[in-house]
């Protein structure tokens, strides 16, 4: 409830002050903090493949209690400061390949095909041909 209560009060001043020239009142460092910190979220680097979070080496918003309770103790994720994104990405270039897809490209036999046109055989025979005829009325 502090920071709200800082928030309001940080937000009548801009509001009294009506001038609008002045700009540093709108960077003030406790004008945002209006939203609690409840919504505050950390940028944090992954070091491993999540599910429902990320690929290792992506930079990824996380709750604090999350990353101090769960991602930091187990070596997951690390802090985005400068000096972790700078080794992450220096470890990803030596032990992480480039993904490649391979493509298998499977040649239909002449067994294949020959099954396919008997089952749509099979189909038109059993089937009933059922023809509309449209009348018009003028």
């Amino acid at each position: 409830m502090a920071y709200y209560q800082y928030g309001r009060n940080i937000l009548r001043q801009v509001v009294q002050d009506a001038s609008g020239k002045r700009l540093d009142s709108w960077l003030h460092p406790l004008f945002f903090t209006g939203q609690g910190v409840r919504f505050r979220k950390l940028e944090v680097i992954l070091t491993t493949n999540i599910d429902k979070l990320g690929k290792a080496g992506e930079t990824v918003k996380v709750a604090p209690g999350f990353f101090r309770n769960y991602l930091m103790p187990k070596l997951l994720a690390v802090p985005n400061i400068d000096k972790f994104a700078y080794l992450v990405e220096e470890q990803r270039k030596i032990y992480q390949p480039i993904e490649e897809e391979e493509v298998k490209v499977v040649k239909e036999s002449k067994e294949d095909m020959m099954k396919e046109y008997l089952a749509a055989a099979k189909r038109l025979d059993n089937g009933t041909v059922v023809s509309i005829l449209y009348l018009s009325f003028c």
